[in-house]
């Protein structure tokens, strides 16, 4: 770990502590597709192919901004493995719609996404049998 970085428990403190427009402001200065690709790409490497064993699956993750815009990202598994991508380049069996603030605060832990959902904050379509399942192929732990 670089000692010149946060700790992913700094992080998901910072943004557990403050507003929806001041991260979305933050991380707009830091560059929203080059976080996400962060997050998405730390998602793959936590995925746990022993709790998903022969599944195939694409979620897409649809991620709005305050401005309007929608970042496309899709989690794929497929043999024992999973892959981040920009886009909607395959056909999603679940897809998940969130705003950007709501998204790093349920990826970091600090709201679960149940309670997102419950609120709509999280809107769902596709197979939600298929969602529910595949919140347990990731390690969670912060």
């Amino acid at each position: 770990m670089d000692p010149d970085q946060p700790s992913p428990a700094e992080v998901a403190a910072h943004i557990a502590s403050v507003d929806d427009a001041t991260l979305e402001d933050q991380l707009t200065l830091l560059g929203v597709d080059t976080a996400l690709t962060q997050v998405f790409e730390e998602m793959a490497r936590r995925f746990l192919p022993f709790r998903a064993p022969g599944r195939t699956a694409v979620m897409q993750y649809d991620v709005r901004l305050r401005d309007g815009s929608v970042r496309a990202w899709q989690l794929s598994i497929h043999d024992g493995a999973c892959t981040a991508s920009p886009g909607t380049g395959r056909t999603a069996q679940v897809t998940a719609e969130i705003a950007l603030p709501t998204f790093m605060r349920m990826v970091t832990g600090a709201i679960e996404p149940v309670a997102a959902f419950m609120s709509g904050d999280l809107k769902m379509r596709g197979d939600m049998m298929l969602a529910q399942q595949m919140q347990n192929w990731f390690d969670r732990s912060y």
